[in-house]
């Protein structure tokens, strides 16, 4: 319980919720005590009262909620602040008169809907405009577009995340030099604070969203033919792949899975794509499901990816999406983000992008659901919130009956992208 309020008062919705909380209740103390006790004029009282509020509003906001403890900045900070409560005001009164005089809802659930949508704008923008931690990181090369301008995004687990401002895409400042040997056996049995509890198992929920996978794929180039997975683990997509008339081919870094893919009968090579070499032009389809965000460079893997495709081919990527909403609410708090495990973190229009500077044709852009089991739940749940709760469930789930749940969860925060080489 302890660990869950610690997390809880960490969450920056629910702390900007706090702040914006006690500017409103200093904004009716204070009108309270200036009408009965000093006996001001109620409406001279209201602007006194609203001038206070702000400035407690503004104080929690900026230290409290968005821990932006600069001091240059303040006075254009509070300008802005004040200039966007102006406008919210007039917003506020505007909405009023359109829900209560021209669709008669009552004045009190019109409130309600009104105060928690300029609610939620507000948030973001504050965040993004007036308490924005433009900290600069220059010289920090973008993996994707190679800028070296990136401002701070945010910390998790001793590591600083930036963002690119020339891409926005999110990745980890100091990039180490190897992270092979978090693919060690632990990673895919459950015994690694990363991974899995069990690879095999975790991904059986998934054999649905991966044959519809190879519907998506062989509705755009029209056949089957050879398909190459990179970072394919233990080698379950190429299984759901095979049985669908596929010839695959697999790439996996950690021995251990190769090992045990290569036991089930496929042929899988240990490696990456700068040490394993395969005859250009020589496949029709190569996927990276939930690989390019473990990458330090995408670029020189994609880009020998392109030389691997036939005419007409295509490249498939699964991967977190940085610039969706469940994404943006959570900031460095969301679930995906784990360095050094996941190292860049893409958003659909920059890596439609990058695939364009490459020589590769977008074709398909969406959001595919997936399919969990209970242990992969509850393991990722404790990771991401530390709570023992979450790691006692995930070891009483990790047997019998309940370990063979489907649970259906879309969030809406990753991607599916088919592209074609041009």
């Amino acid at each position: 319980m302890k660990a869950l309020i610690n997390n809880l008062t960490k969450w920056q919705p629910l702390r900007y919720v706090i702040s914006g909380g006690l500017g409103a209740v200093t904004n009716l103390l204070t009108l309270f005590v200036l009408v009965e006790y000093f006996h001001l004029w109620y409406l001279f009282a209201t602007v006194l009262a609203f001038f206070f509020a702000f400035g407690v509003s503004f104080t929690m906001q900026k230290f409290f909620t968005f821990t932006d403890y600069s001091k240059g900045k303040t006075k254009k900070q509070s300008g802005i602040y004040f200039v966007i409560q102006i406008c919210n005001l007039l917003i506020n009164a505007l909405f009023m008169y359109i829900f209560v005089d021209v669709f008669y809802i009552h004045y009190l659930l019109s409130q309600i809907i009104i105060a928690g949508g300029i609610a939620v704008y507000s948030f973001f923008l504050f965040k993004n405009m007036v308490f924005s931690t433009d900290i600069n990181y220059e010289n920090t090369l973008c993996p994707s577009c190679d800028s070296v301008k990136s401002k701070k995004w945010g910390e998790k687990d001793g590591y600083t995340l930036v963002s690119c401002k020339g891409c926005n895409a999110v990745f980890v400042s100091m990039i180490p030099e190897s992270t092979n040997s978090i693919y060690d056996k632990s990673y895919f049995v459950g015994g690694n604070e990363h991974g899995y509890t069990n690879y095999d198992r975790d991904k059986e929920p998934m054999h649905e969203t991966f044959e519809l996978y190879l519907k998506h794929i062989e509705r755009v180039i029209g056949r089957k033919g050879r398909l190459l997975d990179i970072g394919c683990a233990t080698g379950f997509f190429m299984e759901v792949a095979k049985n669908h008339g596929w010839e695959v081919e697999g790439i996996e870094i950690s021995e251990y899975a190769a090992e045990v893919g290569r036991a089930k009968g496929l042929s899988i090579k240990t490696g990456t794509l700068e040490n394993v070499s395969f005859p250009e032009k020589s496949f029709d389809v190569v996927t990276l499901l939930d690989v390019v965000e473990h990458l330090k460079d995408p670029k020189p893997v994609l880009t020998e990816v392109r030389k691997l495709l036939k005419g007409g081919g295509v490249v498939v990527v699964t991967s977190p999406d940085a610039g969706s909403i469940w994404a943006r609410i959570w900031g460095s708090k969301w679930q995906l983000v784990v360095p050094p495990e996941h190292l860049i973190l893409f958003n659909r229009s920059n890596f439609k992008e990058l695939l364009t500077r490459l020589g590769l044709t977008t074709i398909m852009s969406t959001n595919i659901g997936k399919r969990f089991s209970l242990p992969y739940i509850f393991q990722t749940l404790f990771r991401w919130q530390r709570l023992s709760l979450w790691n006692y469930l995930a070891r009483v789930t990790n047997k019998g009956r309940l370990s063979k749940l489907k649970i259906p969860i879309n969030l809406h925060d990753n991607f599916f992208i088919i592209a074609k080489k041009q």
